[in-house]
This record gives structure tokens, C-alpha cells and sequence, in this order.
């Protein structure tokens, strides 16, 4: 046996030297190597700043970028771009899924209206988009300017405080989202949740744009597209992001959509909320500041979702109470009396005539929350 060890270690012995002869241009052994070493690293830091610095990662915001109404993630995209510029008015910043991107008028209606009434510049966005993630929400947010006062508006519902740790790092290691990070907003997380995410998801999320159309070339990295504001839609209650219209469903059909709900999801939300809850408030304590707030905002739903509610309510109200309750929670619930079944498409998305119904009480609940005058009538 100890033959045997000797002769396995002479063997990895003469192994390495060989492996050390094959690969011996890789060593510096003269001022040449070593400038032309120094000169590729230069090179790569020179790229890597510039494509860090440079915006290009936002193929959507430029001009040449073609998008059309219902175009979930390349109008998410080209908002961000247009939007998030180093100057300008205030920002209200509205994230979260599907729901919160149904829940608003067109975003220059409500920047209209929010400047007029402020009487200083404001700048509205909804930036929600289908199946929008925690972590995507958290990208989002991390590329809005500091040096612009600013207001986030969080959507929550059971199923977005659903989740937990493993769930978070799955979507910071693996899931592309619409939002390519850079190095900084990974840096970003992991300095404020003690989680690292992986780089490969900078590459990703642009391959994920040219899968989605974007016409991207080398060039972008050293000169970043500029930025094009969207016009406004045609229709204010129907703006470009939203995918629902009427016809809505059917009773039956929102009732099959609850009783799948119940079915999926319901048990997730009591195992996970706790877990959730820890997640949006290291948000908020993120994004908080001299210059800057977080509410979280649940947006309304329709009757039928009411035996969703009955099974989930104690532990929903819970959930907001850990949220830091009625000071950082904008509960639409119930805040309009005249919204019916018919200004849902389901159980939880709204159509034009709800949009219209809620606008009054989602423009004071903001208005509020920016500290600006309220109605005559409240």
C-alpha cells in the first residue's frame, strides 16, 4: 500500500509539470506579457464601466425601439428608460403585478393632474407588469435617480407576500427578468438582504430583450440610446399597458378562478406570509429616506374572491399590521362603493369602468401620501 501512495504521487507530480509546460504562455515572464496583460485588463474595466455607466442595458427606451399596445415588458421597459432620468420632477413610482398595472389611468393623465393639484412637478409610472416578481420590483426601483425626490407605491396581495428565502434567491440566481441588472444593482441586494444574486442574469435579460424584438448593437455600449417618452393613449381609462377589456368573465367562470386560488395558493400564503412581510419591509427600510417614501398599496377585487377572503382574512390583516399597518398600507378595499362585478375582467383585474371608478380614490390616497392638500370633500 505505501508503494502504491508513492507511485500516485510521483504520478500527479509529473502530471503537473507537464500541465505547467502546456500553459506556459499564460505566465508573465516579460515586460511585453506583462503590458499586454495590463492593457486587456484596462480594456474589459473600460467596457465593463461603460456598459455599467452608459444605460445601454435599456434597449427599449430609445427611439428606435418599435412597441405597441400590449406589449407587457417592452412598454415596461421603455417607461423605465423614459422615466428614470437624472432630472425632473418628483417621481411616484408605482410597482408590483398584473393588478397594479390594470389599477391606474394612463400615467400622463395622473402626472397631469397630480402636478396641477401639488402645484409642483410630479412625474407618475406604473411600472407593473404580468407576474412581476419581488426581486424585479427591487431591480426596478434600485434605478430610479437618488438625486429625485420620489414615492414608491408597492402592490401586495396573498399572493405576492407568498414566498420566501428560497424563492427570492431562485429569482436572483436563475429567473431572467424584464429588467437587466448591472453589477451595481446586484451589489444592491446583497448589501441590503445578504443575498447575491448571480451575474449571468446581466446577459440573460438582454438576450431576454432580443428575444422580445430590441435591435441591439456594440455601439450601444459606449453611446447609451436616448431616452423617448411615450406619448399619451388614446383612451386615459385604457392606456397602452393594459391587456384587459371587456367582455368580462362569466360568474362560473370567476367563480372556477377563486376555487383554484383556494386550491393553490391559499396554504402557501399561511405557511410563507410571515417570511413575505420580511421581504417588503427590508424594501422599505431600502428605499426609505430624507428623499424618498414606501407605502404599500392592496388594490381591490371582485365579490366573488370574497370566499378567498374569508379563509385568508385574519392572517392578510396580519400581514399588514407587520407592514407597519395603516401608516405605510393604502388598503383600496371597499373605498368605492359603486365597484360591481362588471368592472372586473376576473376576480382581481380591473376593466376601464373600474379604472374609472377608482381614479378619484387612488389620486387622493396618493395625493395624501405626498403630502399635498386635500379635497374639499374628504
Amino acid at each position: 500500500m505505501g508503494f502504491r501512495r508513492v507511485y500516485f504521487v510521483m504520478l500527479d507530480s509529473s502530471s503537473l509539470t507537464l500541465l505547467v509546460r502546456r500553459w506556459s504562455w499564460l505566465l508573465i515572464e516579460t515586460p511585453a506579457r506583462a503590458a499586454g496583460f495590463l492593457t486587456a485588463v484596462a480594456i474589459l474595466a473600460a467596457l465593463l464601466l461603460r456598459l455599467e455607466l452608459g444605460q445601454s442595458w435599456n434597449l427599449y427606451a430609445a427611439g428606435t425601439q418599435v412597441t405597441k399596445a400590449g406589449d407587457d415588458y417592452q412598454l415596461l421597459l421603455q417607461n423605465v428608460g423614459s422615466a428614470f432620468q437624472e432630472t425632473g420632477g418628483e417621481l411616484v413610482v408605482l410597482l408590483g403585478g398584473s393588478t397594479i398595472r390594470e389599477l391606474t389611468a394612463d400615467d400622463a393623465l395622473l402626472s397631469k393632474q397630480l402636478t396641477a393639484w401639488c402645484e409642483r412637478d410630479v412625474q407618475f409610472v406604473n411600472l407593473g407588469s404580468s407576474s412581476q416578481s419581488f426581486s424585479e420590483s427591487w431591480d426596478i426601483a434600485a434605478l430610479v435617480p437618488e438625486n429625485r425626490k420620489r414615492l414608491f407605491i408597492v402592490g401586495i396581495n396573498p399572493n405576492r407576500l407568498g414566498f420566501d428565502d428560497d424563492s427570492v434567491m431562485t429569482e436572483l440566481s436563475h429567473r431572467p427578468s424584464g429588467i437587466p441588472v448591472s453589477f451595481s444593482l446586484l451589489w444592491n441586494v446583497a448589501l441590503h438582504t445578504g443575498h447575491v444574486g448571480s451575474s449571468e442574469r446581466i446577459i440573460s435579460a438582454i438576450a431576454r430583450q432580443e428575444r422580445l424584438g430590441a435591435k441591439w448593437r456594440l455601439r450601444d455600449v459606449f453611446v447609451a440610446p436616448q431616452p423617448v417618452a411615450r406619448k399619451p393613449s388614446e383612451d386615459s381609462l385604457q392606456p397602452d399597458r393594459a391587456s384587459y377589456r371587456e367582455p368580462v368573465w362569466t360568474h362560473a367562470e370567476k367563480l372556477r378562478q377563486a376555487n383554484a386560488y383556494i386550491a393553490t395558493r391559499v396554504t402557501d400564503f399561511r405557511n410563507r406570509y410571515r417570511a413575505g412581510v420580511q421581504w417588503y419591509n427590508r424594501f422599505h427600510d431600502r428605499f426609505k429616506g430624507p428623499n424618498s417614501d414606501v407605502k404599500f398599496v392592496v388594490p381591490p377585487t371582485d365579490k366573488t374572491f370574497d370566499k378567498v377572503n374569508e379563509l385568508i382574512s385574519t392572517d392578510f390583516l396580519n400581514a399588514i399590521r407587520l407592514l407597519g399597518g395603516e401608516s405605510r398600507t393604502i388598503d383600496l378595499r371597499n373605498r368605492v362603493r359603486d365597484l360591481d362585478t362588471k368592472d372586473f375582467f376576473d376576480t382581481q383585474h380591473l376593466v376601464a369602468k373600474g379604472r374609472e371608478k377608482l381614479h378619484p380614490v387612488f389620486f387622493d390616497a396618493v395625493t395624501r401620501a405626498l403630502g399635498c392638500p386635500l379635497r374639499a370633500s374628504q
